[in-house]
């Protein structure tokens, strides 16, 4: 049992010593909970096809075990990361048959990972229909959204993530709409995560998103205000001088030459010669005032 726990321990930082741990444990009693944590230390360390070896010989050995159920769905789970996701729909199709939420949802997986998105959501739907708790519901929801995307259903994939009250489904919706070329769903779903999570972890993505969204729609003003707030927290230096070149254009397209080559130079002076895009912009700029001048006088 102490092999265990250090098994459990060492999982998160160092599965391979999890591994060798789990594998230490030589007592028969032990031998199902010694092949679960096997299967969760290969998947740790990306062996998706050992972890789903080590959950299927739990099932075969230990059938009556209280991991049996956990390890049907995680065996399955596995078979599909590892690229069997049909393998993986042939075992949860049986189980399903309880109408059990859980194994729906992994049911679903599978299927959208074999490339079957309608009978993934043909399960969603069945596993919904069953009133699921909060959680479980969520999750679902945001499932419903990646396979209505992968079926060319944008918009009712929108409303599938907005449903599930997550901020990574609320971002995932908000980049579907914009790729798209739907600003007005895209700057919904963003300005609605950032409105339940505004220091979140999808909060500085989610103001780029926006930014583009109004950008599309050609709220210069709205996007500049969008482009400052997201300046205060660029990720990196890269996505600084994009933001900044995004205010140069928000001000070039609004009539603003002056306030235009203000931002492109800034730009340009802090990126040096690693961004083309302000340099260009200010030769096209320089080019439009000498024919201001030129015909105004």
């Amino acid at each position: 049992e102490v092999r265990l726990l250090l098994g459990e321990a060492q999982l998160e930082g160092d599965p391979r010593a999890a591994l060798e741990a789990f594998r230490a444990v030589k007592s028969p009693a032990l031998g199902d909970a010694r092949l679960r944590g096997e299967g969760f230390a290969l998947a740790a360390t990306g062996d998706h096809a050992g972890a789903a070896r080590a959950f299927d010989e739990l099932l075969q050995r230990f059938p009556a075990s209280r991991h049996a159920d956990e390890a049907a769905l995680l065996g399955a789970g596995a078979r599909a990361r590892g690229g069997d996701a049909r393998g993986a729909v042939e075992r949860l199709s049986a189980r399903a048959k309880s109408g059990d939420g859980e194994t729906l949802y992994w049911l679903a997986q599978a299927e959208k990972g074999a490339g079957d998105a309608r009978a993934a959501l043909a399960t969603i739907e069945r596993a919904l229909r069953a009133k699921p708790a909060q959680e479980l519901a969520a999750r679902l929801q945001v499932l419903r959204g990646d396979c209505l995307v992968a079926d060319g259903r944008p918009e009712e994939a929108l409303a599938a993530f907005e449903a599930s009250g997550s901020s990574e489904a609320l971002y995932a919706g908000a980049v579907a709409a914009l790729n798209q070329g739907d600003h007005a769903a895209a700057q919904r779903a963003a300005e609605r995560l950032l409105a339940a999570d505004p220091a979140g972890a999808r909060a500085q993505a989610a103001r780029i998103v926006l930014v583009e969204a109004l950008f599309g729609q050609q709220r210069y003003d709205a996007a500049e205000k969008v482009v400052a707030e997201a300046l205060k927290q660029p990720a990196d230096a890269g996505e600084a001088a994009r933001l900044g070149a995004r205010l140069g254009w928000c001000r070039y397209l609004a009539g603003d030459l002056e306030g235009a080559f203000e931002r492109f130079s800034a730009v340009a002076q802090a990126s040096g010669d690693e961004v083309d895009e302000p340099l260009a912009m200010l030769v096209r700029i320089r080019g439009e005032r000498s024919m201001r001048r030129f015909f105004l006088a």
